[in-house]
């Protein structure tokens, strides 16, 4: 009996068929309706089914990228807070893998949204400032900043002016000059910025599919909080993926962070001890009235809370640190310490 003819064995993942560029770009012609979808009905014994999805993965973890993380928070914090000369408190709040489509949703509309290339690495990262985050800023660096951030949902781009404009974009740069910075210790890189956006749903240049590294860091300046975004492609990690996650890159990192603490702590223990520091010695107190300040002539005499037996405070650079007697030393008034406050004081 003549057998029924059977399919060949076709792989079901797309990236064994076409390239990660053509997968893109097909991905992004079906999306934007370029590709017919629609067309004469096969039967289903003669349909192999492919997934179109970018099947690249990353470890959920990576120690490398830990590490540029931290080192950007305590960046980003330094120079954040001498931008606005305020307190900022920066933290992680997670970090997910997400598909570009993910991203979107979790990005409030508006944000102030770059879209980043990191030379040499393939791929755009993305960097955003929340509403709240990019007006409070603004709001700090043109002197406000004694009520809560500016939230206006309706904002537009063209509601941004030239001044706005300009402080965010100096905000920026100063966020890429940190990253730059951190990246050293994996990756020496140079980051460009593209057009600015207000609306995540405008960019069309990223496929929906596309997977990224997404880090939300909460920022806070005084009672007023605020989120950045850092998005990282998959196509940006995947080269650099062996030294992201390598435990010698990892202790490699460890070991400098160790040796330049080290030769800090040294250099501080021999700068400190040629500091000049302030002694001050308080005699007594005394609250008197307006009044009476008025009415002080030359020759009156101020009694104050301090019996002529008592301890006197010393105080260095206006800090409680020791107890002692008033006396004479080699012509000079001196004090003779009796006691030494602890440390809490």
């Amino acid at each position: 009996m003549p057998t029924k003819p059977t399919m060949p064995t076709m792989p079901t993942n797309m990236n064994d068929i076409l390239s990660p560029d053509e997968i893109k770009a097909l991905s992004e012609a079906v999306f934007d309706g370029k590709v017919e979808t629609e067309g004469q009905a096969i039967p289903s014994q003669m349909v192999a089914e492919l997934d179109l999805t970018d099947k690249k993965t990353l470890p959920s973890r990576m120690a490398g990228l830990e590490i540029i993380h931290n080192r950007f928070v305590r960046r980003f914090r330094a120079t954040l807070s001498t931008m606005l000369r305020k307190v900022v408190e920066v933290a992680i709040i997670s970090n997910n893998h997400m598909s570009f489509a993910d991203v979107s949703k979790s990005i409030p509309i508006p944000s102030w949204i770059n879209l980043l290339h990191m030379d040499p690495l393939p791929g755009s990262p993305l960097l955003s400032f929340d509403t709240n985050l990019g007006m409070l800023i603004i709001d700090y660096l043109c002197g406000g900043g004694s009520g809560p951030a500016i939230k206006n949902k309706n904002m537009k781009k063209e509601d941004f002016g030239a001044i706005e404009r300009h402080l965010m974009s100096r905000v920026t740069k100063e966020t890429i000059d940190c990253l730059e910075d951190v990246w050293k210790i994996i990756l020496p890189v140079k980051i460009y910025t593209g057009e600015v956006e207000f609306d995540i749903r405008y960019i069309t240049s990223v496929s929906p599919d596309e997977m990224f590294v997404v880090t939300y860091f909460s920022t806070k300046i005084e009672e007023s909080t605020g989120v950045l975004t850092l998005a990282l492609p998959y196509t940006s990690l995947e080269p650099i993926k062996q030294k992201l996650t390598s435990t010698s890159t990892v202790n490699t990192v460890g070991h400098d962070e160790q040796k330049a603490t080290h030769s800090w702590m040294s250099s501080l223990k021999e700068y400190i001890p040629s500091i000049d520091a302030n002694v001050t010695v308080e005699l007594g107190k005394k609250n008197v009235t307006v009044r009476d300040l008025l009415n002080l002539r030359a020759g009156e005499v101020i009694i104050l809370d301090q019996f002529i037996g008592d301890e006197l405070m010393v105080y260095t650079e206006g800090v409680p640190k020791f107890k002692g007697y008033p006396g004479h030393y080699k012509g000079n008034n001196a004090i003779n310490i009796t006691s030494i406050l602890s440390k809490l004081r």
